[in-house]
């Protein structure tokens, strides 16, 4: 696959400048550098791949750290807090920033087969029956087990099974945002200041 490499700037809802080479959905960005010199590309993630298979699990420890906060849609903190942003909380944790919406996040990275997926990879559902676009996100964590902010059942930060009958009915792709450790290929760069 070739990619046309190019640099994208852009200030997120905290007010952070931020500088990324995939061009930023639903957001008012400025062009940096822009090169039509096509690039050879064996995957897509953010940034560094992952150290080691423990910085992965840092990543679900954090994760879990939050269970049990409360769900609340557009909420962004621990007082309340929806899918999409749960994820782009704990990403950002390891130097990832991610998009607020579960939409946008489901065109960050490199899609993958549920084959495939492992342990800090985003898995996305559509749980609207007349959205055609990905409406949930969550964090997998190994074990056909995913971590997410739901609003089912009390809501909440939580672990659920992708086979539960509810999720399996309600999967619709998964997407790995970080390269795994020795993926030898061009990574997708974002960096903040």
């Amino acid at each position: 696959m070739t990619l046309c490499a190019s640099i994208y700037g852009y200030v997120d809802e905290t007010g952070s400048y931020h500088f990324t080479n995939i061009k930023p959905a639903s957001r008012h960005y400025h062009v940096v550098i822009e090169t039509k010199d096509a690039v050879l590309v064996q995957s897509q993630a953010i940034g560094r791949p992952w150290l080691n298979d423990e910085e992965r699990s840092g990543l679900i420890n954090q994760s879990k750290a939050l269970l049990g906060v409360p769900y609340k849609l557009g909420g962004n903190s621990l007082s309340g807090i929806d899918c999409s942003a749960f994820v782009k909380r704990m990403f950002s944790s390891v130097d990832v920033v991610l998009p607020r919406t579960a939409r946008e996040q489901y065109e960050v990275g490199r899609r993958i087969s549920r084959g495939e997926l492992t342990t800090g990879d985003l898995v996305f559902f559509r749980t609207r029956r007349n959205d055609l676009n990905p409406t949930h996100v969550g964090i997998y964590m190994g074990n056909d087990q995913f971590i997410h902010a739901s609003a089912l059942h009390q809501g909440g930060v939580r672990i659920d099974s992708l086979s539960s009958d509810f999720y399996n009915a309600r999967f619709i792709g998964a997407s790995r945002i970080r390269a795994l450790p020795d993926a030898g290929s061009l990574r997708v760069m974002t960096v903040s200041r």
